[in-house]
C-alpha cells in the first residue's frame, strides 16, 4: 500500500468513526423519547386506575353534597365521612396537579377526564383549604390541587367549554396494522 493509500483509510476510518457517533446519538435521543412516552403512559394509566377507583367516586359524590366554599368548622360538624371524603380529594387532586406539573401526566387527558370535577371541588373545598393553610402555618397545604384547578379554569376560559360528543362527533378509530 502507498502513503495515499493509507491516508485515504485513514479519512475513511475518521469520517466512519464520526458517523457512528452522530448515529448512536440520534439512537440515543429516539431511546430516550420513546422511554418518556412509556413512563407517560404508564403514568396515565396509574392516572385512571386511581379516578376509576370505588374510594374516589364515594368521596367525590360525598363532596358534592357540601356547600361551595365550606369551612373547617362546618364540614367537622357533618359526619366524619365528609372530612375523610375531602382530604382524600383534596390530596388526590394534588398528586395529579404535581404530575401535570413534572409532565408525567397530559394536561390533556386530565382535563378531559376530570377537569370538571377538579374544579367543582376546588369550588367547595377553597375556603376550607385556606383555613387549613392557617390552621397548619403552612402555605402550601394542597397548593397543587388550587395550581391545577387554577390551569383547568384558564384553558375553559382560553379554550371555551369542550363538550365531546359534539367535538369528536366525526371522529373515527385509527386501523390497526394487525
Amino acid at each position: 500500500m502507498t502513503d495515499l493509500d493509507l491516508a485515504t483509510l485513514a479519512n475513511l476510518a475518521e469520517i466512519f468513526g464520526a458517523l457512528t457517533i452522530v448515529g448512536g446519538a440520534m439512537f440515543a435521543i429516539v431511546q430516550m423519547r420513546q422511554m418518556r412516552h412509556q413512563r407517560r403512559d404508564a403514568a396515565a394509566i396509574a392516572f385512571i386506575d386511581s379516578v376509576q377507583d370505588g374510594e374516589f367516586a364515594r368521596a367525590y359524590l360525598r363532596v358534592l353534597q357540601l356547600p361551595d366554599e365550606i369551612s373547617v368548622d362546618e364540614l367537622r360538624q357533618r359526619d366524619a365521612k365528609f372530612e375523610e371524603a375531602a382530604i382524600f380529594l383534596a390530596t388526590n387532586f394534588e398528586t395529579v396537579g404535581l404530575m401535570v406539573y413534572r409532565d408525567l401526566v397530559d394536561f390533556e387527558i386530565v382535563r378531559d377526564l376530570i377537569g370538571d370535577a377538579v374544579v367543582a371541588i376546588w369550588r367547595k373545598l377553597k375556603r376550607w383549604t385556606m383555613e387549613q393553610r392557617e390552621l397548619q402555618s403552612r402555605e402550601t397545604v394542597f397548593d397543587w390541587f388550587e395550581w391545577l384547578s387554577l390551569q383547568l379554569e384558564e384553558d375553559a376560559a382560553r379554550e371555551g367549554h369542550r363538550v365531546v360528543f359534539v367535538l369528536r362527533r366525526k371522529w373515527r378509530p385509527r386501523r390497526s396494522l394487525f
